[in-house]
């Protein structure tokens, strides 16, 4: 199984220049937890989650509208291509300690998202056969213990 049979294709995306409350209302209107910061070529150059935002609002005091994604982007993102393996994200996603993975075409361009919702939500049921795919239950939930260790 790769990465494209489970990422989100439609994904929205802002600018090193979007503020926060526009990328809120991003996150409210695609029902996502996280957007992807891009350059203007397209290329992924950080993440901001819902976490940032609540973070940021709490301690800078000042309307969301005047705190800029620079200020709180992730400024180390780990991207992968819809070609590779599943096992590769999850392995990706447990080492950088994420729950999302921009994915990126051969020029390094945003085309889509992988989440561990859209990993989780292709696993088998409990009844069924441990692994669906190249994707074990197993697997799933060490790459979840991982990511979510304090560090």
């Amino acid at each position: 199984m790769n990465v494209q049979q489970l990422m989100m294709r439609d994904v929205v995306s802002g600018k090193f220049d979007t503020d926060l409350a526009a990328v809120g209302l991003m996150m409210w209107e695609n029902d996502c937890g996280a957007v992807p910061i891009v350059d203007d070529e397209g290329h992924p150059i950080g993440m901001v989650t819902d976490r940032d935002i609540s973070i940021a609002g709490a301690t800078r005091r000042c309307p969301l509208s005047e705190i800029q994604a620079s200020a709180v982007k992730n400024g180390q993102v780990v991207c992968i291509h819809p070609e590779q393996d599943i096992n590769e994200a999850l392995g990706l996603m447990s080492s950088a300690h994420v729950r999302r993975l921009p994915v990126v075409d051969g020029d390094d361009r945003l085309v889509g998202i992988l989440s561990m919702s859209d990993i989780v939500a292709n696993l088998p049921d409990s009844g069924a056969s441990v692994r669906r795919g190249d994707l074990s239950r197993e697997q799933v939930i060490e790459t979840l213990k991982s990511i979510m260790e304090r560090h």
